[in-house]
């Protein structure tokens, strides 16, 4: 992990927090989150929010589709400096979905912290299931550019 024992422990709360999320439980890793305006999320069922009101109200249906798993955090690398850090890994586990499952789910995770009050605080999360390589075109849809 990082010489920084304080966002060691961050990125260990996270980790912690995200094997209740998958339980359908959101308020531990809510917690973990800034109070700023300017938290994002790319991923939880969707595309990207801004802002905490959204971020809350994301995390919170997010964690309603799923109905029970596990979840284990394999770190890959980690860093800080300043008031900034982040983390990266792979969330592996065995989860139900909609109804559906146990199946077994890899995600990519990258999060950023940012020390607040001498704490680490979520500020971003980026999560997404491609956890392979993937021929180029495989990222092209059928959505024109500038369409949502």
């Amino acid at each position: 992990m990082t010489e920084d024992p304080s966002l060691n422990e961050a990125i260990d709360r996270t980790a912690a927090a995200a094997e209740t999320f998958v339980t359908g439980d959101p308020d531990a890793y809510t917690a973990l989150w800034s109070t700023g305006g300017d938290v994002t999320i790319f991923g939880a069922f969707g595309d990207g929010v801004l802002g905490r009101d959204e971020l809350v109200r994301r995390l919170a249906w997010a964690a309603a589709r799923f109905d029970g798993g596990e979840l284990a955090y394999e770190p890959m690398a980690a860093q800080a400096s300043g008031d900034l850090g982040y983390a990266v890994g792979i969330e592996r586990g065995r989860v139900r979905v909609g109804g559906q499952g146990p199946h077994e789910m890899a995600l990519r995770v990258t999060h950023v912290f940012r020390r607040e009050a001498g704490q680490w605080r979520l500020v971003h999360r980026h999560a997404d299931p491609i956890t392979a390589v993937t021929p180029p075109t495989a990222v092209l849809g059928d959505i024109p550019v500038g369409q949502p």
